[in-house]
């Protein structure tokens, strides 16, 4: 009976000296970190002050092929720009497609096609101002836009329209939330 009870006891002291270690009730108390303080210290808020290098985000290459005999188009993204291109030349599916826009993903490349097979494409390198104010982003958009309708208008397009905007595909394809 005795040496069950010395056992017991025993077991009651280390359990009760583990408890009080975790509560920091003790002399020496465990940090979440792995470091050790003393009764009265507090553990460090901070666990690691070195930054982390961030990878740079792979630039998703958007490639749009036009056929103007037909009107067929191909369009396709991918990390690499060779891939995006030989994929929107097969997607345009004829002989004659050609390649009217190279342009990274969430930024602007425009094309604007017309009834009669007129084409006119172009990247972003700053929308036109419109004199008189200080336009909004929405307003230097459409004068962007109005600019090559009637730059395909002047070629000889009829019923011109913007057909493809990237910066919008970027955005509906969730380009950035594939990584």
């Amino acid at each position: 009976m005795k040496k069950l009870f010395l056992f017991i006891f025993v077991l009651f002291c280390v359990s009760t000296s583990l408890s009080y270690a975790n509560a920091c009730n003790s002399q020496i108390c465990t940090c979440p970190n792995g470091s050790w303080v003393t009764f009265g210290q507090y553990c460090s808020a901070v666990v690691n002050t070195t930054p982390t290098k961030q990878k740079a985000r792979p630039v998703d290459w958007i490639i749009f092929a036009y056929s103007p005999s037909t009107g067929n188009y191909g369009l396709a993204h991918n990390k690499n720009k060779n891939v995006a291109t030989q994929n929107s030349l097969e997607y345009c599916g004829v002989n004659d497609c050609k390649v009217l826009l190279t342009n990274k993903a969430y930024t602007h490349g425009v094309i604007v096609t017309s009834s009669n097979g007129i084409y006119v494409a172009e990247k972003y390198n700053g929308f036109s101002s419109i004199i008189g104010k200080r336009p909004t982003a929405q307003e230097k958009e459409q004068a962007y836009f109005d600019k090559l309708v009637s730059k395909c208008t002047s070629k000889g397009g009829i019923k011109c329209k913007v057909f493809f905007d990237s910066y919008e595909y970027s955005r509906k394809m969730n380009l950035d939330k594939a990584y």
